[in-house]
């Protein structure tokens, strides 16, 4: 936002002293800079040779650091789409010699290259005690006109108006006394919030700043198809006439996305994504041709053996082309969570493990009723959160339906405990207090839905029938001769009628929680801490939440929608997009995960195989997959961990695994990792999954090219916004080793252990 403040009369009758005092040595005759210290201000600049500078002395001032709705996908501040008008200038740069950049100018929609466009008023007049201020306006600007009063040392909103078209606006505005200052302050709109500025959308063709989805577009979200038209390599036409290049998405943009909507970026899928842009892989993710499933990938299919579904999880993580589907389903995992830690029947079979995970996979491009429903039905989750063979009630002998899924579907797959607004912000009641979701009598009339589930398999008889043969890998089946009957009165004041089937009741309770308004904002905020940002600003959640309700045409809960909405959103897309409160840490398993992929580890068998489950990954990183030791999973999503982030109110649910004890384990595996390999079952060296460091070796091939090697693993690793001082400590290291496998191994785990590769901003 521009601040531009002009003053009536002389400095002395306006400014009070604090003002004075900061003015002291400026020269009004000259162009030159004001407070060289402080970055959000610029120059005085006298408008008028032919009035005296006591009448007119404009100050414009950059308010506060820019953070508006634009693309700007290398998180420069500017907009993209401005850069493209004007490919060859430079944010900081000054091409026209004005006296303001070319950032600023693009704020203001002033031509960068003109020194006659400038952020300026460029007419005052007086008649009595009225004003009457000109400036050069531009469509789909915001302007508003505040005045200062000295006494309260406070800034009060005059008029405030958008532009409909280039060119001059004047206001008029009574005067309360001799001398007053007043401020035009210039800024972007995004009525719609869809994260485009209105300037934006008014120079894209077909799109409108008053709805998310102008109809031109399809079911894409506006910002998602503003970053497909910008991409590429020929040229845009805008809605003035003008043919702009277009922008190629950059190998630093792929790894960052990438590292956001996949297991981790291997060389040539950035340099795929790079070549085809961001929309179009989504596309080709969105509609996999070739779906992977654990339990096809899995080593040893129709064995019991528990740790095999490692297996094939690896294997789908390492080699599957539907990466985003598999990245979707480990966090829905998170959500939807079973644990496969025991030797029971159910939890400790590979089999079963394959059959609840890949429930999510089939879904995760799918809609969530249906996965919702799917997961109910679950024998693994019947008998995890125990509605397996629940029968109905029998006051005589105190036997009641056992309320653990009941109430587990409402707090932590659907709803949660308190009332949304559709940007995740808790609802209050008028004594400022959270509004909660449901009650003890809400789960006691949920869990009567959820009785009469038995075994499933084609030799289950009855509900009361064992066990037999695979039984349990098929889904439940519901017995009505033990679902409890009767009138339910469930969640959000929905009443289920008496008479129905037991599956009949089970759907209704399903519909009731998902056209609840909690579930779009409850269920989009966890999946974008899996994602993208440990704490989403609400416009985010908001926006995200939209897609969940309507998908574009009409559909809610479309998970396809949703994870769109979730990596192209500018929140997403902008690196740094909410200041230090961006990104998130990553989780530890999934940072050695892409270490693996990034170079492409396999072991020394002709047809490669995968490790299992040993019990070090759980123990040294606090996580594997369906290894939560509860149905909260491995970390709360509210976590706040003690200090400043606890202080300011910022999550960080990863953080919550990680003592004191488990970050030394953590790094000492990853670094087995790195030199060693990743551990098999078994201790056979041809079976160790190593990194493939062939590319890295034949650049550090003496201490010299360590700044080259350095610059290659920033690329891969830390997505081109490596620091510089986690750099200077990785070259220093680095340098000092003497052979280049050292150097590399040195350089890899530096920078694998470092802020810039754990936290994702």
């Amino acid at each position: 936002m521009l601040d531009i403040y002009w003053f009536t009369n002389s400095i002395d009758a306006c400014f009070n002293a604090d003002w004075k005092k900061s003015l002291v040595g400026i020269s009004f005759r000259t162009i030159r800079r004001f407070q060289q210290d402080n970055p959000f201000v610029f120059n005085i600049i006298p408008m008028f040779s032919d009035r005296t500078v006591q009448l007119l002395a404009p100050l414009i001032l950059l308010s506060s650091p820019i953070a508006t709705a634009m693309i700007d996908l290398n998180g420069d501040g500017v907009s993209d789409l401005w850069q493209q008008i004007y490919p060859s200038l430079l944010p900081n740069g000054d091409d026209d010699s004005d006296g303001y950049s070319n950032a600023i100018e693009s704020y203001a929609g002033t031509d960068p290259l003109s020194r006659d466009s400038t952020p300026k008023i460029s007419d005052l007049a007086t008649n009595g005690n009225v004003v009457t201020l000109t400036w050069d306006s531009v469509a789909a600007k915001a302007y508003e006109i505040e005045r200062y009063n000295a006494t309260l040392d406070s800034w009060s909103s005059v008029t405030s108006l958008v532009s409909d078209a280039d060119g001059p606006l004047s206001v008029e505005i009574p005067m309360n006394a001799a001398s007053e200052i007043f401020r035009l302050k210039i800024s972007d709109i995004d009525n719609d919030g869809d994260g485009l500025s209105a300037w934006e959308e008014k120079m894209l063709v077909g799109f409108s700043d008053n709805t998310l989805r102008s109809p031109s577009n399809g079911n894409l979200a506006d910002y998602s198809a503003a970053v497909r038209k910008l991409e590429g390599t020929g040229t845009l036409t805008l809605s003035t006439g003008l043919v702009i290049p277009q922008r190629p998405v950059t190998k630093s943009e792929a790894a960052r996305f990438l590292t956001q909507a996949t297991f981790g970026p291997d060389p040539d899928l950035i340099n795929e994504v790079a070549a085809i842009g961001l929309g179009a892989w989504i596309d080709q993710q969105l509609n996999p041709t070739t779906p992977t499933e654990t339990k096809q990938t899995m080593t040893g299919q129709g064995g019991t053996f528990p740790l095999w579904w490692g297996m094939g999880w690896w294997k789908a993580a390492m080699t599957g082309e539907d990466q985003l589907r598999l990245k979707l389903g480990n966090a829905l995992s998170q959500i939807l969570v079973i644990s496969i830690t025991g030797n029971d029947l159910i939890r400790g079979n590979s089999n079963t493990q394959a059959d609840y995970y890949d429930i999510l996979l089939q879904h995760a491009l799918g809609n969530y009723r249906d996965l919702l429903e799917d997961v109910t039905y679950s024998t693994q989750m019947g008998f995890y959160l125990s509605h397996l063979q629940n029968r109905k009630s029998d006051p005589s002998i105190d036997r009641f339906p056992d309320e653990n899924f009941a109430r587990e579907i409402m707090q932590l797959f659907t709803i949660g405990l308190w009332e949304l607004e559709l940007d995740g912000t808790q609802k209050l009641d008028s004594e400022g207090k959270p509004q909660p979701t449901y009650t003890n009598a809400t789960i006691t009339e949920m869990a009567k839905v959820f009785t009469g589930f038995g075994f499933g398999g084609p030799q289950a008889t009855s509900f009361y029938a064992p066990v037999n043969g695979n039984d349990f890998v098929y889904p439940m089946k519901m017995w009505d001769d033990e679902h409890e009957p009767g009138v339910k009165n469930i969640v959000n004041g929905v009443t289920i009628p008496a008479g129905q089937t037991g599956v009949e009741d089970v759907s209704d309770a399903l519909d009731a929680l998902c056209n609840h308004p909690n579930i779009a904002p409850f269920i989009s905020k966890l999946l974008i801490q899996r994602f993208t940002c440990s704490n989403p600003t609400p416009s985010y959640v908001r926006r995200v939440a939209s897609s969940w309700n309507d998908n574009g045409a009409g559909q809610r809960g479309d998970l396809k929608s949703v994870i769109e909405a979730i990596l192209m959103d500018p929140e997403a897309r902008t690196p740094s997009a909410n200041g230090d409160a961006s990104g998130k840490v990553r989780e530890p398993f999934l940072r050695a995960v892409a270490i693996a992929r990034a170079f492409k580890a396999r072991n020394e068998r002709s047809t490669p195989t995968f490790p299992v489950w040993p019990g070090v990954f759980l123990q040294d990183f606090g996580q594997r997959p369906l290894s939560a030791n509860s149905v909260f999973n491995f970390y709360l999503p509210d976590h706040q961990p003690s200090g400043e982030l606890r202080d300011r109110g910022l999550f960080s649910p990863e953080l919550e695994i990680a003592t004191h004890d488990r970050l030394i384990k953590t790094d000492n595996r990853i670094y087995s990792h790195i030199t060693t390999g990743i551990l098999p079952y078994g201790s056979d060296p041809i079976d160790y999954l190593k990194c493939d460091f062939s590319v890295p070796l034949s650049i550090a091939v003496d201490s010299a090219s360590v700044p080259q090697l350095v610059d290659y693993l920033d690329d891969l690793l830390t997505w081109g916004m490596m620091s510089s001082t986690t750099r200077a400590a990785v070259i220093q290291a680095t340098q000092a080793q003497t052979t280049p496998l050292a150097r590399v191994q040195t350089a890899v785990h530096l920078i694998a252990e470092s802020p810039d590769y754990i936290v994702l901003k």
